[in-house]
């Protein structure tokens, strides 16, 4: 296992020109995240344009234990979108 996981993910937008201006992940047990809750970690509001190697940032990871990430972005516009 990694040292430090990395993130990634890819916009389906077909908006011209869209760009994200904030983005947020949160990782969880499969339960709470299917409620939109974070009891692993959460990175808050992060003002970032990367989408690729985003370093996890929360407790160290257990081997065998299921987790799911969510990643929420807000455009220029400041509407959100979320992926799971």
């Amino acid at each position: 296992m990694p040292a430090t996981p990395q993130l990634s993910w890819q916009s389906d937008s077909l908006e011209k020109d869209w760009r994200k201006r904030l983005i947020n992940f949160v990782a969880s047990n499969p339960e709470l995240l299917r409620n939109a809750k974070a009891d692993v970690w959460d990175s808050g509001k992060q003002n970032s344009a990367e989408s690729v190697g985003i370093l996890y940032g929360g407790p160290k990871l257990e081997a065998r234990k299921t987790l799911l990430w969510s990643v929420s972005v807000w455009d220029a516009k400041r509407a959100a979108i979320n992926f799971n």
